[in-house]
């Protein structure tokens, strides 16, 4: 279940929180294209954005969280994507990897579909969506930031 109201503090986790933003670790880790999982593979060499990117013997750089215009974005979070039609039931989104293509960082994840909602826990009890969606992030940078 996802509880809806935590997903405004990166799933409610209190190394998210404002006071110990500073004692997270980021971890930067170079994996080979071939390592990723094969429907990740195909998702990102058959998206538009990256057709002149030839991924084979690519190493890529996999990192636990990143900022992108004051806003920080972790492994494992969930957040809401959109809305199924006029009934206001959020879709989700579950971040698996944060990876750097050709200087261009993507998230990858999984849709959390609802499935039903409990009243009593202010939960949606959701499904876990099959494709990979990627959202591809400009202005990016690794957190914490890395200061020379």
């Amino acid at each position: 279940m996802v509880p809806f109201q935590a997903l405004a503090f990166f799933n409610g986790s209190p190394c998210s929180t404002w006071h110990s933003i500073l004692a997270c670790v980021l971890i930067i880790v170079s994996v080979p294209f071939s390592s990723l999982p094969g429907d990740l593979q195909n998702a990102l060499e058959m998206h538009k954005s990256f057709t002149d990117v030839h991924f084979q013997d690519k190493v890529l750089q996999r990192v636990s969280a990143i900022s992108v215009s004051s806003v920080k974005y972790e492994l494992e979070d969930v957040f809401v994507v959109g809305h199924v039609h006029t009934e206001a039931i959020p879709i989700f989104f579950k971040i698996k990897y944060i990876l750097n293509v050709d200087t261009c960082w993507v998230l990858c994840g999984k849709l959390l579909l609802p499935r039903t909602y409990e009243c009593h826990f202010h939960a949606y009890q959701v499904a876990v969506d099959n494709d990979w969606i990627l959202f591809l992030l400009w202005m990016a940078l690794p957190w914490p930031p890395v200061t020379l």
